[in-house]
């Protein structure tokens, strides 16, 4: 960290002079959330949770967001950058400090552009997934559109030609090191074309990478009157898996609909052949029983470590292979707006509900309270989820 601050604070000052020409803008995040576990059998008598210190103990979380656009040196700059701070009860506080983007980009032709830096590049369709956004961050399910500011840009260089209903655009990505120097890894090349034909756009995508066969990857949108939209992705990569070969797939179709009043309903489902079977699923399950059995014997550090590592079959992209999610806003009424997202497992019926309600102070300040519920009967995804519950009551603030 040291290290990356003496090499950024001489960039941003050696910068300060088109600075206070800069469209800048500032925005405060003040939250409070707390978290309640669970015994599952996946967390035995909340034994993974003390073991790994999780706790119920409210968490405070400080952030602010700060974004500069400015014109220097013939190039249009883009600079958003996150310092925050985390306290929790019986700890001291732990901060950190983000680039969400530093980018440049330059018109080289009246068709062709130029964009550098640590970008959030969207190429998806989707609403809540994208299984074709090959140069994309993962999308955050309780706040897809990033507005509080979280996600965090890929290294890229990017030519991208325009026409008429038409763009090529070439990506070179890498991940970029600097705490021992500066040091580019995890080289990929994306490639994307895209055409809008009518009222339908489409794009096909492919992603190469060292060592392992490409990405393939195609989207679609399309507008049906003024109030409905259709969309999907699919994503498909080869790979070898012992003697046979497996091919690898996402797929995604969705729709969004503005409803009479003005509520605003989104739907997607998505399948991943990578995901865990119902059959795998079971064996994790039965994996997580024998471990618990042996937590009293000589080999309890074993099954301690078991039982941990059993935990990875829980993941923010889930843990199995079919979801539907279900997306509902209201208007806003007197500055106050809900919403609610449903993640639902249809194979053992569990689900994750997010109802969330924000209220609009003036112009500068935003209240919002958001829950997290998981729910499911025994040796379902979410039922056996170590989490129960997640609350969270946040204040944003515009400058």
């Amino acid at each position: 960290m040291r290290k990356f601050l003496r090499w950024a604070v001489p960039v941003l000052i050696s910068m300060s002079q088109f600075l206070g020409a800069a469209d800048v803008r500032m925005l405060g995040f003040v939250r409070i959330a707390g978290d309640a576990f669970r015994p599952t059998l996946f967390n035995p008598e909340n034994f993974c949770a003390d073991f790994l210190g999780w706790t119920a103990e409210p968490v405070l979380d400080l952030r602010q967001f700060l974004s500069f656009d400015f014109e220097g040196l013939s190039l249009h700059w883009r600079a958003d950058i996150t310092g925050s701070a985390e306290f929790a009860d019986g700890r001291g506080g732990e901060s950190d400090f983000l680039v969400n983007q530093f980018f440049f980009q330059k018109e080289l032709t009246e068709n062709l552009v130029l964009i550098a830096g640590r970008i959030i590049q969207r190429w998806g369709t989707g609403y809540a997934f994208n299984p074709a956004d090959i140069v994309a961050p993962d999308k955050d399910l309780a706040d897809p559109n990033n507005t509080e500011k979280r996600a965090v840009g890929n290294d890229m260089i990017m030519l991208e030609y325009y026409g008429l209903s038409f763009s090529l655009a070439a990506c070179a990505l890498t991940h970029t090191e600097i705490r021992n120097g500066l040091r580019l890894r995890n080289g990929r090349l994306a490639l994307r074309f895209y055409k809008n034909i009518g009222q339908v756009d489409l794009s096909i995508l492919t992603l190469f990478q060292n060592r392992e066969m490409p990405v393939w990857a195609g989207s679609f949108a399309g507008v049906i009157g003024e109030r409905l939209e259709i969309h999907g992705e699919a994503r498909f990569q080869k790979s070898e898996a012992g003697v046979s070969t497996v091919y690898d797939h996402e797929i995604l179709l969705g729709f969004q609909i503005t409803l009479p009043g003005d509520f605003f309903l989104v739907s997607e489902y998505i399948y991943r052949s990578r995901g865990l079977s119902r059959k795998a699923w079971n064996r994790a399950l039965d994996t997580s029983v024998s471990f618990t059995g042996m937590l009293n014997g000589p080999s309890a550090e074993a099954a301690a470590a078991g039982l941990l590592q059993n935990l990875n079959v829980f993941s923010p992209q889930g843990a199995m292979r079919h979801y539907l999610m279900i997306y509902l806003s209201s208007p806003s009424f007197r500055r106050l707006t809900a919403q609610s997202t449903c993640l639902l497992n249809p194979v053992d019926r569990s689900f994750v509900l997010i109802p969330a309600l924000g209220w609009w102070v003036g112009k500068s300040f935003t209240f919002h309270v958001r829950n997290y519920i998981f729910l499911g009967k025994g040796k379902s995804e979410f039922g056996e989820f170590f989490q129960s519950n997640r609350w969270e009551f946040g204040l944003w603030v515009r400058l």
